[in-house]
């Protein structure tokens, strides 16, 4: 809104982006009162919250066309509204925790409520072997710290005990049992909270781990290589001008790419100064946080854009919807469609006649991606697509004939995939990282597909 009150932005997509936000707060709105009955005096104060940050958001709506000093008020009570949203929903996180019972993990809670509760054996002996299965599950990750993975393992051992023993539930014995798993969880949750303060000052002042270590490392007087550093950089810095090139063109995102590139310059000379000279340590790292702090806004503002632009326009609404759909996301109206290519380099099976629009192996890694993007797979098992797509990939220089270079585009292609997966990799869920993932690998395969 402030954009839109320096000319900044237009009031078209000032409406488009509230109605996004509007979306987005519904859904949270949604996921909030499936767990509102955990702490019911906070849920109104939540819902009042939610009241507020609506009325703020219809009155910008109407007012995407009004004069600059309506909209930066309208923005200032639309960034107070946010605060008041994040605060309530906060306390009402940390009221519902309490109010789960005696401890602050779930499970462990409601076994010992329906130990108390005197449910069935039959039910008791259910819900350990449930939880009994999310502790070896989780003594499964490689990286537990010593303290957590002990932690876990007392759990096990108390919950294996327990499950032995359902079938005596009236037994002191089994309730003395049930008193010491009580305390095991106790300490366990102590363990898990030290582990995330420990991770916590770990992580340091910057957002990239291997920053913060070498930081730790110069401060301490240690020996410093900034190259792995320097080379996640680079990364980084290669994939925000991916995004950037994915884009229109248009002056706004070409002024982002030119301070994306200063930002990184700045980052990359105070990275170096910092092992260069250790002891101006200090300096280097106010400059190091200056540079991401640059570095962020410049993404965010990439990142607004990114969510506007390269997007196809409802003819019957105008809602800007992502290239891959067929129908519009708010009326439901037909999309126009470019034409699938129907042939591709990167499918290594054998077809055995007519071709379809979109090859085996394509449409199995986009159908991945909407499954992930659905919630309906976890992350680890489309992470496990991206890394059987990837070894295609690298077989895609194999199938070019014998003796031919392959042309300048269809490398190029190859690159945008390479591209498109490194988004993929990097993507929590639905989002900006997904999108670009799923657009840069259909452009990359298209350009590979006409040099065919």
């Amino acid at each position: 809104m402030l954009q839109a009150a320096r000319g900044e932005l237009d009031p078209r997509s000032l409406w488009f982006i509230l109605t996004d936000v509007m979306s987005s707060v519904e859904r949270v709105r949604r996921r909030f009162e499936k767990a509102a009955a955990r702490a019911p005096a906070e849920a109104e104060r939540v819902r009042e919250a939610f009241k507020r940050h609506r009325q703020v958001l219809d009155q910008a709506c109407k007012q995407v066309q009004g004069p600059p000093a309506e909209l930066k008020r309208l923005a200032a009570e639309l960034s107070s509204a946010n605060g008041e949203l994040d605060r309530s929903l906060h306390d009402h996180r940390e009221a519902a925790l309490v109010a789960m019972g005696p401890t602050r993990l779930s499970g462990v809670n409601a076994i010992l409520r329906a130990i108390q509760a005197n449910r069935s054996p039959a039910g008791v002996g259910a819900m350990l072997a449930d939880e009994r299965r999310r502790l070896e599950h989780a003594l499964a990750s490689p990286h537990l710290p010593d303290e957590v993975a002990e932690a876990l393992s007392q759990m096990q051992e108390h919950v294996g005990q327990l499950l032995l023993g359902a079938e005596r539930m009236q037994t002191p014995e089994f309730r003395q049992l049930a008193q010491s798993y009580y305390r095991v969880a106790l300490a366990a949750q102590e363990a898990f909270a030290r582990a995330e303060a420990e991770a916590a000052l770990e992580r340091g002042p910057t957002p990239n781990p291997g920053l913060n270590r070498l930081i730790h490392q110069v401060r301490e007087g240690q020996p410093a290589d900034p190259q792995d550093v320097l080379g996640d950089i680079a990364g980084l810095r290669n994939q925000l001008a991916s995004v950037a090139r994915m884009l229109s063109g248009s002056a706004r995102v070409t002024a982002l790419a030119s301070q994306l590139e200063e930002h990184f310059e700045h980052l990359e000379q105070a990275i170096e100064s910092l092992c260069v000279e250790p002891t101006g340590w200090p300096e280097a790292v106010r400059s190091i946080l200056e540079a991401f702090e640059g570095l962020a806004q410049a993404g965010r503002e990439l990142q607004q854009l990114s969510e506007s632009e390269g997007k196809t326009p409802c003819a019957h609404c105008g809602q800007l919807n992502r290239s891959d759909f067929a129908a519009c996301s708010r009326c439901g109206a037909v999309l126009p469609r470019v034409a699938m290519v129907r042939e591709t380099l990167l499918d290594v099976t054998e077809s055995g006649g007519q071709s379809p629009p979109m090859t085996q192996n394509l449409k199995r890694m986009m159908d991945a991606i909407a499954a992930f993007e659905s919630g309906s797979i976890a992350r680890t098992v489309f992470l496990d697509q991206v890394v059987w797509f990837r070894g295609l990939l690298a077989r895609a220089l194999d199938l070019w004939p014998p003796g031919q270079q392959p042309p300048a585009d269809y490398l190029e292609g190859l690159q945008d995939i390479e591209a498109s997966l490194s988004f993929l990799e990097q993507a929590e869920g639905s989002g900006v990282l997904l999108d670009s993932g799923r657009s840069l690998l259909l452009k990359g395969a298209a350009r590979a597909l006409a040099c065919g």
